[in-house]
């Protein structure tokens, strides 16, 4: 039936049917992963960011604030809140349980020891000494290898950080480039698995030729705003009468010292921002229609977060220079690819936040916190299988696999006990130890026999049925399983799942929003702009508010 003549004028008239210009397919993806930060850095010192314009230049975050959608209380739904799952998470939308990167280090049973989340000796390092790495033990596909199969090879995939555990998940399978730093010699490296021939591009050849690195030998970081703008941090209290509020040089001979130093020096972003320029510009990413994506983790963040803690004036000082880092940054896509920024997808977010150190003035505020260790917890756990089942080496490890505390499954089979009973002993004697809420067995994770409270899931989902240990940790609120002063992370906690995520670009709507949201939609909100499937693994929902701007798309 042919719709009348009203109804075809009343179509018309619409605004739902009116003209309207679809938004542009994105030439470039840029996803920027802060290490470590928390979403309240972004209003915490708001102040001291640069504007979104002025002057005909480009801020940092406001920029992105300013023109984006951003959602104010996303969290990561699983635990651990830890570098290597959160970025795993990022790529693919999938929790632990699914992409198998259940920890910065994972327990290997055929070997007895644990090992690096992207470690993989079957592969050689290209440009340095660090341990080797690839995606194999990544188990479901990525952003950008789902982009590679749907533009047959063409976009262009290449992820760049200063950890491995940070690069290779978000680059993924597929990547064309991925690179991160070997700490032993200052240099860009990748391995075989993303570049079978054994060379590095060009560009990375000759950017490490120039052992740029080295010119930081014996310098200091100071703050880079006036004292009085650190007013709002912990550290003034501290400083001395006269002089910077705080003032960290770097070691003057060159050596992995240097290099692990000058990963966690205030400046740092800088050089890595420069790697970025210089990746997409060798790569000739974003100049044509067929969309590429660049993947990239300022670890720095997370390194000077760590010692400093969250409150301190150089997570702050960090914080405001990784504004002015990113502006810079994005000064150069505008000129760099054509149309400008408005061809370019950024999404800016985080891989977890941190939890403060009890010792950071808590106990004058008055603010329950304290520390257990992870050796006591083992301690309380094998004393208590000893005296139940007999003496034995019951815990394999469970110091550097947190959350995941594996058990002698040999033994337990020998004596004829009950893997369900060997970990109820288990978890009941972890339970009570210092700084631990509650521990979990893998019988009772897999059987569907959690209590029912509200952040329960966060525990299944980080919980890989066939990686996963025996037991599973989750720490008391405010308690860390670390040695003082160092801040951490890794709990299902607000400070450490709380993270930024603001998204700018062709597609994407502006506003603000506060429903909850998860680190999970990210993949599938970039997917629907893109055009393409998600990910295997992918268990996000698309930010609907962020995409009215596709509706029109054809």
């Amino acid at each position: 039936m042919r719709p009348s003549a009203l109804l075809l004028s009343l179509l018309v008239a619409s605004p739902a049917a009116s003209a309207v210009a679809p938004a542009p397919t994105p030439r470039l993806v840029v996803f920027v992963s802060i290490d470590q930060c928390r979403s309240d850095y972004l209003t915490r010192f708001v102040d001291h960011y640069l504007p979104a314009y002025r002057d005909g230049q480009l801020g940092g975050f406001n920029v992105l604030v300013a023109d984006g959608a951003h959602f104010r209380d996303a969290h990561f739904a699983h635990m651990p809140t830890t570098t290597g799952p959160g970025h795993a998470t990022l790529a693919t939308g999938a929790p632990p349980a699914l992409h198998g990167i259940i920890g910065n280090r994972i327990f290997d049973r055929t070997t007895g020891k644990s090992r690096r989340s992207v470690e993989d000796h079957s592969v050689q390092t290209i440009g340095g000494n660090a341990t080797p790495a690839s995606a194999r033990n990544l188990l479901v596909t990525t952003l950008g290898d789902e982009l590679k199969l749907a533009t047959g090879g063409r976009a262009k995939v290449v992820s760049v950080a200063i950890k491995d555990r940070a690069a290779v998940p978000l680059g993924g399978h597929a990547a064309d480039l991925v690179l991160w730093l070997d700490d032993a010699t200052g240099s860009w490296v990748t391995s075989t698995y993303y570049r079978p021939d054994g060379t590095l591009p060009p560009w990375v050849e000759a950017l490490n030729a120039e052992r740029r690195l080295e010119r930081f030998v014996g310098k200091v970081w100071e703050p880079l705003l006036p004292s009085e703008a650190y007013r709002q941090t912990l550290r003034p209290a501290q400083r001395a009468a006269s002089g910077p509020i705080f003032s960290h040089a770097l070691p003057s001979v060159l050596g992995e010292p240097f290099y692990d130093a000058w990963a966690a020096w205030g400046p740092a972003n800088d050089e890595v921002l420069e790697v970025a320029r210089r990746a997409i510009a060798g790569e000739e990413m974003g100049l044509d229609e067929v969309p590429d994506l660049f993947l990239l983790n300022l670890s720095t963040n997370d390194y000077i977060g760590h010692t400093y803690g969250p409150n301190s004036a150089e997570i702050m000082d960090v914080t405001v220079r990784t504004d002015r880092a990113l502006a810079t940054f994005w000064r150069f896509l505008h000129g760099h690819v054509p149309g400008g920024l408005d061809r370019v997808l950024i999404v800016v977010t985080a891989d977890h936040g941190v939890s403060t150190a009890p010792e950071e003035a808590l106990a004058a505020a008055r603010i329950p916190a304290s520390r257990g260790t992870s050796p006591a917890v083992m301690a309380a756990v094998e004393e208590a299988l000893d005296a139940t089942f007999g003496a034995a080496d019951w815990v394999l490890e469970g110091q550097r696999t947190e959350p995941n505390l594996y058990l002698n499954r040999a033994v337990a089979a020998e004596r004829r006990v009950d893997p369900a009973a060997l970990e109820r002993v288990a978890a009941e004697a972890a339970s009570q130890a210092a700084g631990i809420y509650v521990a979990f067995g893998r019988t009772q994770i897999l059987t569907g026999q959690l209590p029912q409270w509200s952040w329960i899931d966060k525990v299944a989902a980080g919980f890989h049925p066939r990686l996963g240990g025996d037991i599973f940790l989750v720490t008391q609120p405010g308690w860390l399983l670390s040695r003082p002063p160092d801040a951490s992370h890794g709990s299902p906690w607000p400070p450490d799942t709380h993270v930024p995520l603001v998204l700018r670009g062709p597609g994407i709507a502006h506003g603000v929003w506060y429903r909850r949201v998860t680190s999970m939609d990210i993949v599938p909100t970039l997917a629907q702009v893109l055009g393409i499937g998600y990910p295997t693994g992918c268990m996000g929902q698309p930010l609907y508010e962020a995409l009215e701007g596709i509706s029109s798309r054809r």
